[in-house]
Formats: structure tokens, sequence, C-alpha cells
């Protein structure tokens, strides 16, 4: 309950963590519709490049086989999916565990000490990018 709040429950009583699928599930939809993605698909010189030796390959199981081609494009589609979601996931994981370390400073710098020691570097070794 709220203090000072009749009959209100606190953050912690309404919270549910599968209050926070949905959110993910909301914030990964808006993501992978935005119009920077879009730009980024239509655009990156990668993608167009796979992109067209998927459509050349596509093309000639096409002239084969309409019937497989619609299936294995739609089957492509799903993996593709797929891999979009995931890549996101990864991305925000990431960005949380950055997010920490970069809150942490003296551990960060603790952590770099220990490693360098052990690969024998010690105090004073230049880190290079």
């Amino acid at each position: 309950m709220v203090e000072g709040k009749k009959n209100l429950p606190g953050e912690t009583e309404t919270m549910k963590l599968e209050d926070g699928f949905d959110a993910l599930d909301a914030l990964m939809g808006c993501l992978s519709q935005s119009e920077e993605w879009a730009y980024i698909q239509r655009h990156d010189a990668l993608i167009l490049k796979a992109e067209d030796v998927l459509y050349q390959q596509l093309g000639r199981v096409k002239a084969t086989d309409e019937d497989f081609f619609g299936s294995l494009e739609d089957a492509i589609s799903v993996y593709n999916g797929t891999l979009n979601d995931a890549a996101i996931l990864y991305g925000l994981r990431m960005a949380v565990k950055l997010f920490y370390a970069f809150g942490k400073p003296l551990e960060m710098s603790r952590y770099f000490l220990e490693h360098d020691t052990e690969r024998g570097v010690g105090v004073g070794y230049s880190r290079t990018v």
C-alpha cells in the first residue's frame, strides 16, 4: 500500500514478471517496425547484397516449382523475423550489461587490473582499441 494514499497498491504489489515480457514484446515490435530499421534494411550494402543472392536463388526455385517457392519464401520470412528478434534481445541485454558496467567505474578498473595481471601485463599497460 502506498503511504498517504488509501487503497492504492504499491508498485511491487502490482508488478508481475509477465508485465515485463509484455513491455519487452511491445518494445521489440516498435524497434523492428521503426522507420530507421526500415531505412537500414533498404540501404545497408551487406543486407542488399545478401538479399540479391537470396532472390537469385529463389528465382531458380520459382521457375521449377511455384508452390514450393511460396512455402520456402514463407519459411525464410519467419526465420528472418526470428533472427531480428534474437538480435534485438541480444542488443538490449548488452546495453543493460554496459549500463551496469559504466555505472561501476571502480569495479571496472579492478576487473581490468585483475585481467591484465592474468595476461602478464600489469600496471602501466596501455589499452589499444
